[in-house]
């Protein structure tokens, strides 16, 4: 089945796996925000295959299928960003790559152009340098050896009327635990320093449920996960292995929110042909969250 048919038939069949929570129909939604996080992985010339000229395709038609207001991505080198903004008809872009202008890997976030409008935004770095990226010869803090981000935007939702919606999106490391508790506790900081009518904090946060970065963001805004109508996948992971499911309860990839409610939550466990076979479009899974603004 193709990459297009199989993401609208998995929606409206409302994905049955095998592990998965739903409660009654949640009440009339004047304002629904979809919101998905999706790591597509580095054009990484040792993965054959896998490597970004046969698989950028589906990407694109995937991000598209997921037919979400916002759209955060990790693991963007900049070609791949060039590719992205043309497949991405409709929407506009904040953030820049992690190393410099145009140098290494980027988090963008995508929101849509007719509905938003953005009134402020950038990227800063999840380091006590938060202005700056640290040059290749200069040490790295909390443990880490690359640069790590986020990009954020102020957004007016014209649907919503005129709410003001602080949306960040992040990759945190994945070598360093306190790297990743640091970080998460300067996304706390950072969406405290900056009050919205709602806020959004998405990303690869490389932890999973439960940890020490996933407690800290939890506790100053609510994971999406909680939401009544949730759809895990079979072994409750948001990692591939290409051409199969990654480790059993690898949950790392995450939407948190405040001033919204969670709907419903999902993992899009979906694969494309593409080379051949039917192949996961990235090692990573996206995820999917409805939220309402009402």
């Amino acid at each position: 089945m193709r990459l297009r048919a199989a993401v609208l038939l998995c929606a409206a069949a409302s994905l049955l796996p095998a592990c998965r929570r739903d409660a009654a129909p949640a009440a009339r939604c004047e304002h629904p925000l979809v919101v998905a996080t999706y790591n597509i992985r580095f054009d990484n010339p040792e993965d054959g295959v896998h490597r970004w000229s046969n698989r950028e395709a589906v990407v694109g038609e995937l991000a598209r299928a997921l037919d979400a207001d916002l759209i955060g991505m990790q693991e963007v080198l900049p070609h791949q960003l060039d590719a992205l903004d043309r497949m991405l008809a409709g929407y506009r872009r904040e953030g820049e790559a992690r190393d410099g202008p145009r140098q290494g890997e980027a988090s963008p976030l995508f929101y849509r152009a007719e509905r938003f409008e953005r009134l402020e935004g950038g990227t800063f770095w999840l380091s006590p340098t938060p202005e700056r990226a640290r040059r290749a010869d200069e040490q790295k803090p909390w443990g880490t050896w690359l640069n790590r981000i986020a990009s954020w935007a102020f957004l007016r939702d014209r649907r919503a009327g005129g709410r003001r919606l602080l949306v960040v999106n992040t990759h945190f490391d994945h070598a360093s635990e306190t790297a990743r508790q640091n970080s998460a506790a300067q996304l706390v900081d950072f969406v405290a320093r900056h009050p919205a009518d709602t806020v959004v904090v998405m990303g690869d946060l490389n932890a999973r449920p439960g940890s020490e970065p996933h407690r800290r963001l939890a506790a100053a805004l609510r994971d999406a996960a909680g939401a009544p109508e949730v759809v895990l996948g079979p072994t409750r992971t948001t990692v591939t292995r290409w051409t199969e499911l990654g480790p059993p309860e690898h949950h790392i990839d995450h939407v948190f929110s405040r001033g919204a409610r969670a709907l419903r939550y999902e993992v899009i466990d979906r694969r494309a042909d593409y080379q051949g076979a039917a192949r996961y479009p990235s090692d990573h899974l996206p995820v999917r969250a409805r939220l309402c603004l009402d």
